[in-house]
């Protein structure tokens, strides 16, 4: 488990809607600075075309660490802390 504050880029494994396996994705930490065990996140995507209301291309993506432009998408999901990779 990797220590994560508020507005870090990390990757958390996403289960398929089927439990059968899941995807590594990125994600940002929106937590406040003293957590419990879960963790607040925000997924990321790089389909950055036809967005939803409410959701947003990154302007510093590259300052975050990722390889291609990204888009925050919505929704704000609880996480345990032992998921981050």
């Amino acid at each position: 488990m990797q220590t994560c504050s508020r507005n870090d880029v990390v990757l958390v494994r996403y289960p398929f809607s089927d439990f059968s396996s899941g995807k590594v994705r990125p994600t940002v930490v929106v937590s406040p600075p003293h957590p419990p065990e879960d963790v607040l996140i925000v997924p990321l995507t790089s389909r950055t075309e036809g967005l939803l209301p409410g959701e947003f291309a990154m302007k510093y993506w590259k300052a975050a660490g990722l390889n291609v432009p990204t888009a925050v998408k919505r929704g704000v999901y609880a996480v345990a802390k032992r998921l981050i990779m």
